[in-house]
């Protein structure tokens, strides 16, 4: 299994950006996958903190791992 991940992420964040795990209990199917990956998309795109917008970033890692 290749665990190579760094050339996944985004360059622009700090080295110490927050960064939010969410490991679940089974892989999700392809299907859940895909509309996850989606959500997280239109998340980041419409992201707010006090009317001002956030960068960030989010994807799923291994079919498992929300990041």
């Amino acid at each position: 299994m290749n665990l190579s991940y760094k050339h996944l992420l985004p360059s622009d964040f700090a080295a110490d950006s927050r960064v939010w795990v969410y490991q679940s209990s089974r892989l999700f199917t392809m299907g859940e996958a895909l509309q996850i990956e989606d959500l997280l998309n239109h998340f980041v795109a419409s992201w707010k903190s006090h009317g001002t917008p956030v960068k960030g970033f989010g994807t799923l890692f291994f079919g498992q791992f929300v990041i």
